[in-house]
């Protein structure tokens, strides 16, 4: 009796104890949706993400606000890099929270362009990438995330720790001046060079936003 009306599911919360079986394909196909959780439990096998099927989400689930893919640890990616998630977040301009935690992963700063410049209402980011933040806003991109509040990268390969805090701080508040939560990852950054950088964001924001070290996180990336 569900059948005749499935296309009209608008919410779906799912954790999923197995491989994946291209089940985010099969979930492209709710129009209607505009909530989406796949959880991944990995206990009986690794489950996949293809980026073929996150294009699948963007082309078919215009009303999508909420979109998290989590994986505990097993999670691997196909063919997912900064192009794919560009030509996801195109056909997702309500999109309002995103997780992508995967493993095996490419993806760079430029998914993080291509999300702010698609996703103008996105105010929740936590995506696996390797997120050069120096290389990121090396110019000045004013408004580029008006309305993000939070925003998480999960990487364990370590990025440069920032050589002009100051200046990434000022540019960040710039591109996102609604930002109240940065979590960041750089392995290589010693607890002077974070508290230096910590620092350059409260002066920026004003004491509205705050840095969080991921380093003690990196592992549980299903939080």
């Amino acid at each position: 009796m569900l059948a005749p009306h499935i296309s009209e599911v608008v919410k779906l919360d799912l954790k999923v104890y197995g491989p994946s079986l291209r089940l985010i394909a099969a979930v492209a196909s709710l129009p209607a949706l505009g909530f989406l959780r796949l959880s991944f439990d990995g206990s009986n096998g690794t489950g996949a993400v293809y980026g073929e099927d996150l294009m699948l989400l963007g082309k078919n689930c215009p009303g999508l606000l909420t979109l998290h893919i989590i994986g505990n640890g097993l999670l691997t990616s196909v063919d997912i890099n900064d192009a794919t998630v560009d030509e996801m977040a195109r056909g997702l301009p309500k999109l309002i929270a995103l997780k992508l935690h995967l493993l095996g992963g490419s993806l760079t700063e430029k998914a993080l362009l291509s999300l702010g410049h698609r996703c103008p209402k996105l105010e929740r980011c936590s995506i696996t990438a390797r997120v050069d933040y120096e290389g990121l806003f090396n110019v000045d991109y004013e408004n580029l995330f008006p309305a993000l509040r939070m925003l998480k990268t999960y990487q364990r390969e370590a990025v440069t720790c920032p050589s002009d805090p100051v200046g990434i701080a000022s540019r960040l508040q710039q591109a996102a001046p609604r930002l109240h939560c940065l979590h960041y990852y750089d392995d290589d950054c010693t607890f002077e060079d974070f508290d230096e950088f910590h620092e350059a964001i409260r002066e920026a924001y004003g004491d509205r936003c705050k840095l969080i070290d991921m380093r003690p996180m990196i592992g549980s990336e299903s939080r």
